[in-house]
């Protein structure tokens, strides 16, 4: 009895993984996809963050919540003014 409801179990896997991937198959065989503008869009589009997150300056410096210190100049420069 136990083989028994093993191998349905198994059969209807394996038919259900195998209707999910012949229907994912069929889709991309009748859409017209651009991967490149895909890439593109994803990578050129600027995350922003929603409104309920806290986010920072990032020209500031902060120590337990406040600013100590603000830095001036170009990246890398590594000018420091304290506040």
């Amino acid at each position: 009895m136990w083989m028994t409801l093993e191998n349905l179990f198994k059969v209807t896997l394996s038919v259900v993984f195998t209707a999910g991937w012949l229907v994912g198959v069929r889709w991309v065989w009748t859409h017209q996809l651009d991967p490149v503008a895909t890439v593109q869009r994803l990578v050129g589009k600027p995350f922003k963050a929603p409104e309920w997150v806290a986010t920072r300056e990032p020209n500031k410096i902060y120590q337990n919540g406040n600013v100590v210190g603000e830095v001036i100049g170009r990246s890398g420069a590594g000018l420091y003014h304290p506040i």
